[in-house]
């Protein structure tokens, strides 16, 4: 499996000299960018590029280079308003959160909509249907689904293959003449290879309150400046760190290249070009996961098989050395056009009261199956779905109020990363729980920093299944509560005309939004809806009659509870 990801990462990497072609920048003035390639997000790597645009609707989006439009994807989440472009040259140009979309798209687009009775869709025009031409306009810059703040975020993927390619290698510039700044280091203490999330100790050698006796700055030249007083360990360490890349605004976290350097030898080296939206996930093995800190862990995990990270000398970690001798460590982080920083200290052992822990074997690596089996439960995970060696570990509670299953249980620690989904069963408590109320019944898993989600499943008797990537407190309770949809409309008819909107909230705290679908005379109307906001906008277009009308908004969760919420209006021309 790893040999195969590499060979196609080789494969895409060895394509980037083959393009010849020139490629229009997608927004009329580049700048500072707001995200970059590669920058550290919750759970996956930003796979592309960020461009501020100059308010929501106000910036043209353009096509960087002929093509036809090979897919729309509209979303209340994720990237909102998305348009794929298709060129003939092998790669596929990704806009996201657009505000919209030319005429001729927005029509083709509304058409679908109203086919097909829904806002989101997923759909994939034919070669012919939406020809485009280099440096045409494509949309608006905009802030649909998951987006901070209007701004076009911005791909380049590989058609064949779908993995995400660093923009810039397509001539794409950003103004980037400084090097990123190299915020802190920390020196982290583990038992050994595996065991990277039980650290033994944290050492700053190198932060905005710490003097330079520890670090020294490293010049481009190969030239040592000075000795560093040395760092002492005791145990396997990796070297935590923070930077920052000053060509994106605000200090976004996307370094390019990390090198660390042992004695002139590769300690650990990570890169980012590329990479496969299935392998983004891996991020949460490089980063801090149980702080939610945005550093970089410069070691890999024997279940990290991210194709970016080469690690070929002890896994990144540094040993300590033998007595009387040191090691002389060096730390570069680049951008994309080379610009650099680096530090360098000097490492020695420390023999003298060395604490040695009483670490337990830990009895699964992460490429074993683990089954845990219970009277109350069942838990199954697949290999590949941790990223270090661990003792499977879950513990039984009493139910406590609310709950409907026989026990609650706590599955490893909140602060354990899963890489992929695994299944959990629960025995239902058939004497709280009545057969008309088994539809309702949601996993709640309290999680990370307290955060509660909710996970629909399916029945076996009286054994409740679920699939999840989290762990926590796990139990079984009730979704009951119909969802919510408020307006600030009066009963009357309110007079409105053509072309504007009617809005309003709709939202639901446990199992989610479904679906939700607004009717005018049983006729379906569109409804654009921003889950980020819980706003329901309902244009009054051609399509909803003149004169008194009674608007129908009805919303769906996922376990079937539903609400309907009506608003008389008045439309006219």
């Amino acid at each position: 499996m790893t040999l195969q990801i590499k060979l196609i990462w080789g494969l895409i990497l060895c394509s980037f000299p083959l393009m010849g072609q020139t490629y229009q920048n997608p927004v009329p003035q580049i700048g500072n960018t707001s995200g970059l390639f590669g920058d550290l997000r919750g759970n996956h790597f930003h796979s592309g590029i960020d461009y501020p645009t100059f308010g929501d609707g106000k910036t043209p989006i353009l096509a960087v280079y002929n093509g036809h439009v090979s897919r729309i994807k509209i979303s209340a989440t994720g990237y909102g308003n998305a348009l794929y472009i298709k060129h003939p040259t092998g790669y596929t140009s990704v806009y996201a959160h657009l505000h919209s979309y030319n005429q001729k798209i927005a029509q083709w687009v509304k058409t679908k909509q109203y086919q097909l009775e829904s806002f989101e869709m997923d759909v994939f025009p034919g070669e012919t249907e939406l020809q485009i031409v280099k440096g045409e306009i494509i949309g608006l810059g905009g802030n649909t689904g998951n987006s901070t703040g209007p701004h076009l975020h911005f791909e380049m993927r590989n058609s064949r293959t779908e993995w995400t390619c660093h923009p810039l290698h397509f001539g794409f510039s950003v103004s980037d003449r400084a090097a990123p700044t190299l915020n802190s280091l920390q020196l982290v203490e583990i038992p050994g290879h595996g065991y990277s999330e039980q650290f033994l100790s944290k050492k700053t050698i190198y932060g905005p309150n710490i003097g330079n006796l520890l670090t020294h700055p490293l010049q481009l030249n190969g030239k040592f400046p000075h000795p560093s007083k040395p760092v002492t360990i005791s145990h396997p360490a990796y070297i935590e760190l923070k930077a920052a890349d000053i060509a994106a605004i605000g200090g976004a976290s996307g370094i390019h290249r990390i090198t660390i350097l042992e004695n002139s030898d590769t300690l650990f080296d990570f890169k980012i070009d590329s990479f496969s939206f299935a392998d983004s996930r891996y991020i949460n093995s490089l980063i801090d996961f149980s702080s939610g800190t945005k550093s970089y862990r410069c070691q890999r995990s024997p279940g990290n098989l991210l194709p970016c990270i080469r690690a070929p000398k002890n896994n990144g970690l540094i040993l300590p050395p033998k007595d009387g001798e040191t090691k002389e460590i060096k730390v570069w982080c680049r951008d994309f056009y080379g610009n650099a920083v680096g530090r360098g200290f000097v490492v020695a052992a420390n023999n003298q009261g060395i604490h040695h822990p009483n670490i337990s074997p830990r009895t699964h690596g992460p490429n074993k199956a683990i089954a845990l089996k219970d009277l109350h439960a069942e838990a199954y995970l697949d290999p590949w779905t941790l990223y270090d060696s661990i003792s499977p570990d879950w513990q039984f509670f009493n139910p406590t109020n609310g709950t409907v299953s026989q026990k609650e249980i706590r599955l490893f620690n909140s602060s354990l990363p899963a890489h992929k989904l695994y299944r959990i069963l629960l025995l239902a408590d058939h004497q709280k729980l009545k057969p008309s109320l088994r539809s309702k019944t949601v996993l709640e898993c309290l999680g990370k920093e307290g955060k509660k989600s909710y996970h629909t499943g399916s029945w076996d008797q009286d054994w409740f299944e679920s699939s999840l990537k989290v762990f926590g407190r796990l139990r079984l309770v009730l979704d009951t509560t119909k969802p919510t949809i408020t307006s600030s409309y009066p009963a009357q008819p309110i007079r409105i005309s053509r072309g504007l909107s009617i809005i309003a909230r709709i939202n639901d705290q446990q199992s989610g939004i479904k679906e939700y679908r607004v009717t005018v005379n049983n006729r379906w109307i569109l409804a654009a809806y921003d889950a980020k906001s819980n706003l329901l906008s309902i244009p009054i277009s051609k399509e909803v009659p003149l004169g008194k009308q009674n608007i129908l908004i009805k919303v769906i969760d996922h376990v079937g509870n539903s609400s309907s919420h009506t608003i008389a209006v008045n439309i006219q021309n």
